[in-house]
Order: structure tokens, then C-alpha cells, then sequence
């Protein structure tokens, strides 16, 4: 399916998947080539002609069997204008030629030479088809690039595989320039009619944006009433542009779809036409508890950036509240303090995206009573966006109150990143039994973001109930749950988790978690000749210590000294090398792996020195 659709064809999907957002496409911003300007003779003698002839040539260097359908475009826009357009009494010729080359030609990151993507360039005259032929028109030369994102398996192998019908969607000021042409000759309801080809709606539409031929309106009315879904978006855009004021009450009327959601691009065009007869209207669904659709909070910020367009200030607390809500201007929401509250708390009851935001800002703004709504939202709603918004501001509240929904929503929630959010919302309000589910999480919650979330909280807590759950989650499959339970065992700084950690450590392979624990057992005060071998020259090189690191593997025997290499802790590796090359004279040799062979082979049966 040609590129030149795809904007029509995704509004087309996106109005069947969430019709409440009919006409929602954005509207089109491609920058045209100057339009044609015809003089009166030419626009005269384009009134005679019936028939056109088009001729398309294809050049493209090195990839054959390729063209774009300018062809098909060409004759669809003509017949639309009343023209026929086979060969036979044609007292005209479009001739156009279509270049198109295969563009930046690198390795990307494949072996193979590849194409990133294409160039086109198209140039048109229109000539007489008499004996004595002779130019009418001009166009403007139309060039388009489309270039592939970068990636692995990104590119074109040959030039005959680049994207060169897709490369014909960034030409729509060809398309343009024929429009203008049109309508000099032929008026608007050629063009307007071309809205309704499927290849061909999205250069119309912003072919009439761009004409600032306001005998277009009427016709966008009429479709605007006549309620055209799929095209709402590109209609109330072109009304928009063209500033006439014929639009504004069509808009109002349209404000709102069958379902009662606001349509943006309407908002977007009211705002542009700046008539204050769309101020009730506007203030109407900003205050409305169903207008703003699915996606409250964006709907909301366009209608009330439309209002503050028009000059509307709110005047009742619920119309503070909701504007400043809307433009997300906080500050002006918490200097009305307690005015604010009650219908932040009225907000939470929405189905809609409002309620998330306010349960936020009423975490922001502290609001001790709206600890049990927010409760209530944590635990009774269907809605993961409220849900999660509520863990998140019940901890910013602060009270002990709070402990008790979040530990609930911890152990039953379905949703790992609420159970999260609860986690790290109970390390910050605590409680006594905090520790007891924080640590059940740690042990018992099958997702790591939330084990690990818990183990967080724990460490934040400092409570030396939580140092069990914390010891025996050492031995989690998952390092980076070691990593964290160990880092919180720090920040506990209870000596009876010593032996956990030296346990571990001996078994311990993730580098990471080693150095961590090395770091927690010198914070908890463990001297280095409680260690293990490799555990004392890794509290040692956590402490810096080279002299006694030099003392310790000075009176090993050798083979432990080439072990010590295997640590990959720069101070033991060259204070353990400097004593190999005193003892042997190998300097040549490097590595733990290298030192392991030459003992193996030959060392270990050299006689002492």
C-alpha cells in the first residue's frame, strides 16, 4: 500500500479502534513549493481544453522495473476536474519526469554495503499538443528524501530496493501545484472532491489549508455537520487555518462526538479563530466529568490552553481548580489551599484520567484527609493508573496512617509496579509492622523490581527486624537482589548479619555484589583475618591497605600468591605480581591465566629459593 496514505489509513484504524476520539489525526504540516500563478490567458485557454494527455517518464539509475503512481494520481485529480484524459483529442501534454537515486550508501553496522533510503525528484510542464508545440506551464521542480532509521538490519541492500513509492509521499507539492492550477481554472469542488480519494485525501486537505481560498469553508462546513469521522481532524484543521467565521458555531456544534468526548482538532481550530462565542462551549467541557474522553488530561490541557487563547479566567473554585489542573500549574492550585481540596477529592470518584493527576497533587500538597480516599482508590479501584497514583501519594502525605493500605496493596495487588510502589511508600511512612510485610515481599513477591523495591525500603528503615529477611535473601538467584538486600544490610549496620555475609561471599560469583559485600562487612567493623584468603585481600583492597596486603602474600606460598591474580582487584593483582616476579624472575608473564600454566608446567617443581 502506497506511503502517501498511511496518515489516512492510520486515522481510518485509529477511528474504528477508539471512536471516541474521532477526527483526532494531526493536522497536516508539509511546506509547499510556491503555487502556480496563472495569467488570465493561460487561465483562458485552460477553460477550453477538455482532454489532457499525461506522459510519465521513470528514471531510476541502477534499480529497474520501479515507478511511483504519479500516473494514477494524476489522472484521478483530472477526471475529478470534469478532464479526459486519454490521448485521443488531448490539446494539452503534462509531461513529467520522475528521477529517483538511491541515497547514502554506507555499511551501517552490516558487512554488506547498504542504502539508507531515497531520493525523488520530479519535474512537469504543460505543453500544447499542436504541431508547433509550446510551453503553457512550469512547475516548480518537487524534491523528496525519506531516510531509514538507523539500525542492526536497517538499510537496502541494492538501489533497486529503496523506498522509492515511499519517497513519493514527501512529494505533495507536486499534487499542490496541479490543485492551484485547478482551482484557478476549475473553482474549489474539484479539489474538496479530492478528499474523499483514498490516495489522495491527505495532499487536498493540505493543499486547501495552505490555499487561504475561504470558498472552501462552505464545503468543510458541510462536512463538518455531516459528521465525517475519518476526516474530522483534517476538516477542523483546514477551518482552522483558513479563519473564517462562518466556522465557529459548526465547531461548537462539533465540539463534542456522539459519546459526548471532546474532538481536539476542534478545540485547536476554535482556539486559532479566537471568536469568544466558543467560550461557553469550551468552559462547558472543561468543567464536564464525561467530555474529555479516554484521555482526560491531555484533552483537558488543549481546552483550557483554548480558553486561556480566548481570554477566559476561571472564577469558581471547581473552574480554578480544573483549569490550573489542566495547564498542571501546581503552584497556583496549592496557594488555594484548602479552597482546592474538596475538588481534588471530587476528582478521584472520575473515570478518567483527572483523577490520576489530582491524587498526585493531593499527595504534593500533604492532605492528611485524603488519606482514606486515596486508600480507597488504592485498594477498591479497577484502574491501574489510579491505583499506582494513590501508592505514590499516600507515602508523600507522610502518616502512619498509610502504612496499612500500602502493606494491603503489597501482598494483593496484581500489578508488579503498584506492589512497587507500595514497597518503597512503606519505607518512608514505616510502622512496626513494616519490616514484618517488607520482608515478606523481599522473600516471597515472584517479581524482582518488587523485591528489589522492598529490599530498598528495609535498608531506608534501618529496622534491625528486617536484617533476617534481608540474610537469607542473600542467596536469591538474581544478583542484582543480592545486591540490594546486601547494600541494606549495610544501612542497617547490624553486626549480626556478619555471618550471612561471609557465607555468601565464598560462594558469591557476580563481582558487583562481591564488592559490596566486601564494603558491607568493613562498615559493620570485620577485621580482615576473620576472612577467607580471597575474602581478606578483598576487605584489605576495600580498605586500601597495601602494606598489609604485601605483608599477607609475602609469607603465602607461591601458588597462593598466583591465585591471589584471579581476584581482579588492581592493588592485590600488582602487589601479588610484584611478588611472583621477585620470587621467579618471569617477568614475560601476565595474567592470572598465564602464571596458572607456567606452575602447572614447570613451576611447581622448581626447587624453593
Amino acid at each position: 500500500m502506497p506511503s502517501r496514505t498511511l496518515v489516512t489509513l492510520f486515522v481510518i484504524l485509529a477511528q474504528a479502534a477508539f471512536p471516541s476520539r474521532s477526527g483526532a489525526a494531526e493536522e497536516p504540516k508539509e511546506e509547499l513549493p510556491p503555487m502556480l500563478t496563472l495569467s488570465e490567458a493561460q487561465r483562458q485557454f485552460l477553460a477550453t481544453v477538455t482532454a489532457w494527455k499525461i506522459e510519465v517518464s521513470h528514471d531510476y539509475p541502477h534499480a529497474t522495473n520501479r515507478e511511483v503512481p504519479i500516473l494514477r494520481d494524476c489522472e484521478t485529480i483530472l477526471k475529478r476536474a470534469g478532464y479526459q484524459t486519454d490521448a485521443s483529442g488531448a490539446t494539452v501534454l503534462l509531461k513529467i519526469r520522475v528521477k529517483g537515486s538511491a541515497q547514502s550508501a554506507s555499511y551501517m553496522a552490516s558487512p554488506s554495503l547498504r542504502y539508507s533510503g531515497a531520493e525523488l525528484i520530479i519535474n512537469a510542464s504543460l505543453i500544447t499538443t499542436d504541431p508547433a508545440p509550446k510551453t503553457v506551464l512550469s512547475f516548480s521542480e518537487v524534491r523528496g528524501v525519506r531516510e531509514t532509521p538507523w539500525s542492526i538490519s536497517g538499510g537496502y541492500l541494492t538501489p533497486a530496493d529503496a523506498p522509492f513509492v515511499e519517497t513519493y509521499g514527501e512529494c505533495a507539492g507536486f499534487d499542490a501545484q496541479l490543485f492551484s492550477v485547478l482551482l484557478a481554472v476549475k473553482g474549489t469542488r474539484p479539489i474538496y472532491d479530492c478528499t474523499a480519494e483514498y490516495y489522495l485525501s491527505k495532499n487536498a486537505f493540505t493543499f486547501i489549508r495552505a490555499s487561504g481560498e475561504r470558498s472552501f469553508v462552505p464545503l468543510l462546513i458541510a462536512d463538518l455537520l455531516a459528521g465525517k469521522g475519518t476526516a474530522l481532524g483534517y476538516i477542523a484543521g483546514c477551518l482552522g487555518a483558513l479563519g473564517d467565521l462562518r466556522a465557529v458555531e459548526p465547531l461548537c456544534m462539533s465540539l463534542t462526538d456522539k459519546q459526548g468526548n471532546v474532538c481536539l482538532p476542534v478545540v485547536a481550530a476554535l482556539a486559532k479563530l479566537g471568536d469568544a462565542r466558543a467560550i461557553s462551549h469550551l468552559r462547558g467541557a472543561l468543567l464536564s466529568t464525561n467530555a474529555l474522553g479516554t484521555w482526560a488530561s491531555l484533552a483537558g490541557s488543549e481546552v483550557a490552553s483554548a480558553l486561556r487563547t480566548l481570554d477566559w479566567r476561571p472564577e469558581t473554585a471547581r473552574e480554578k481548580v480544573l483549569y490550573y489542573l489542566a495547564l498542571n500549574e501546581t503552584n497556583q492550585l496549592q496557594a488555594m489551599k484548602g479552597a482546592a481540596v474538596p475538588v481534588l477529592l471530587d476528582l478521584l470518584n472520575e473515570e478518567k484520567g483527572r483523577s490520576e493527576v489530582a491524587a498526585r497533587l493531593l499527595g504534593t500538597m500533604k492532605e492528611p484527609s485524603a488519606i482514606v480516599p486515596l486508600s480507597k482508590a488504592l485498594l477498591g479501584s479497577k484502574r491501574y493508573g489510579l491505583r499506582l497514583a494513590a501508592a505514590e501519594a499516600l507515602p508523600e502525605i507522610g502518616t502512619a496512617q498509610a502504612m496499612e493500605p500500602l502493606a494491603t496493596a503489597l501482598m494483593s495487588d496484581s500489578e508488579s509496579r503498584i506492589r512497587a510502589a507500595c514497597a518503597k511508600g512503606l519505607g518512608v511512612v514505616g510502622g512496626a509492622l513494616a519490616p514484618k510485610f517488607l520482608g515478606q515481599a523481599v522473600l516471597g513477591d515472584k517479581d524482582q523490581a518488587v523485591v528489589v523495591a522492598a529490599a530498598q525500603a528495609l535498608g531506608r528503615l534501618k529496622d534491625r527486624a528486617g536484617v533476617e529477611y534481608l540474610t537469607r535473601s542473600l542467596n536469591h538467584s538474581n544478583s542484582a537482589v543480592r545486591l540490594e538486600a546486601t547494600q541494606a544490610l549495610r544501612e542497617i549496620g547490624d553486626a549480626k548479619a556478619v555471618p550471612a555475609l561471609r557465607d555468601r561471599l565464598e560462594k558469591e560469583t557476580a563481582k558487583p555484589v562481591q564488592e559490596s559485600m566486601i564494603a558491607a562487612m568493613a562498615a559493620l567493623g570485620v577485621e580482615p583475618k576473620e576472612l577467607s584468603f580471597t575474602g581478606r585481600l578483598r576487605l584489605l583492597a576495600e580498605k586500601k591497605q597495601w602494606e598489609e596486603i604485601r605483608s599477607f602474600l609475602d609469607g603465602q606460598p607461591t601458588e597462593n600468591v598466583i591465585e591471589a591474580l584471579a581476584l581482579e582487584e588492581e592493588l592485590v593483582n600488582k602487589t601479588a605480581r610484584f611478588i611472583l616476579v621477585t620470587r621467579t624472575g618471569k617477568y614475560d608473564l601476565q595474567g592470572h591465566a598465564a602464571w596458572k600454566q607456567w606452575w602447572d608446567t614447570e613451576g611447581k617443581n622448581q626447587p624453593k629459593p
